[in-house]
């Protein structure tokens, strides 16, 4: 136990979890490991200590977020459109009212803005939210486009009851004060808006199997870590209804299942280089002295880049086995709860 207070109940009886390692490679003077503490109080589990700020501003690079245009390789572009309109599809369904040119939408933490893109193509009044930090200014908005703001939402001046429907797409274990953000976005709902809210499930079956190898603890810039029945219950104490809550992300449990298995297996290989080698690198990077080390190296990443592929597709049976079963006892990797503000 330790006098580690706790940033969601506010409680001082955390216990040191583990050790894990940083998600990204370290740089310089950057720690190579975050202690994971979990409150006995609430069960949420955080990093200590929370970085500041500016700590976190490197971990929020250009390479995080991709280019406007994409961030990793055409396959993996291609699934995220796909789970995005699954993503509209499934907020719209929940919504007790949606008429195009009329219901608003609230994507907070929206990136690179598919989402809202996605709704927007269908006529919804569309804004995103980024931090300050975000490496490519928003655009004003046009007609028929959404539009896109940077600041904490907490001080954006967005008027009380605007929209219907507010997104937190595994952006919630991002934020500093969640519930701060909580009560922010019940008071921008409407009566009876709808919220949806993603994040990594700290009580799934990867969790525990995989642990500080796990994929989804994404240190330090994941501050919290959420089991279902905490959440809930957080969700429940801001005035929310539960509508829906369910455990299944493909694109999160599969890739989350078979990267963590490769952070576990191949532990002297750099952590998450599966990750790594699908993001969309700056094609003018490569290896100093030329152009034979620049081929070498080109080469070099060819290699791995088959070498991990027909590794996953090794793994990929077992992913999808872990999946289906831990999503039926409702394990799985992903937390996805849609909630009503209460009238």
């Amino acid at each position: 136990m330790a006098n580690t207070e706790c940033g969601v109940c506010n409680r001082k009886n955390s216990k040191l979890l583990y050790k894990a390692p940083s998600f990204d490679p370290p740089l310089g003077n950057d720690p190579a490991e975050f202690e994971l503490y979990q409150c006995s109080h609430c069960m949420v589990a955080q990093i200590h200590p929370i970085p500041t700020p500016d700590a976190l501003t490197k971990y929020y690079s250009p390479t995080y977020y991709g280019t406007a245009k994409a961030k990793f390789n055409p396959l993996i572009e291609l699934i995220t459109r796909i789970e995005n309109k699954i993503r509209a599809s499934k907020m719209l369904r929940f919504m007790p009212h949606h008429v195009p040119n009329e219901t608003r939408v609230l994507d907070i933490g929206c990136g690179r803005g598919n989402f809202i893109k996605t709704l927007a193509k269908e006529g919804y009044q569309c804004t995103g939210v980024e931090l300050s930090s975000f490496p490519e200014p928003p655009a004003p908005a046009q007609p028929g486009q959404p539009q896109f703001l940077t600041g904490e939402i907490e001080s954006l001046p967005l008027a009380p009851g605007s929209f219907d429907g507010i997104s937190i797409w595994h952006v919630f274990e991002h934020v500093r004060k969640p519930s701060h953000t909580l009560k922010r976005c019940h008071e921008l709902l409407k009566p009876g808006g709808t919220l949806m809210i993603a994040v990594p499930h700290f009580k799934s079956f990867q969790s525990r199997i995989f642990r500080k190898n796990w994929f989804h603890l994404d240190l330090p810039r994941h501050l919290y870590h959420f089991q279902k029945g905490a959440l809930l219950s957080l969700l429940s104490q801001h005035g929310f209804e539960i509508l829906s809550v369910d455990t299944q992300g493909w694109d999160q449990n599969i890739f989350g299942f078979i990267q963590s298995a490769f952070n576990s297996l191949l532990f002297w290989r750099p952590f998450n280089e599966w990750f790594q080698i699908l993001k969309k690198q700056d094609p003018k990077r490569g290896a100093p002295g030329g152009a034979p080390a620049k081929a070498r190296n080109r080469l070099s990443g060819l290699l791995r880049y088959l070498a991990y592929l027909s590794a996953s597709a090794l793994l990929l049976p077992l992913a999808l086995i872990e999946n289906v079963f831990s999503v039926a006892l409702s394990r799985g990797g992903s937390l996805v709860v849609i909630a009503r503000k209460k009238d």
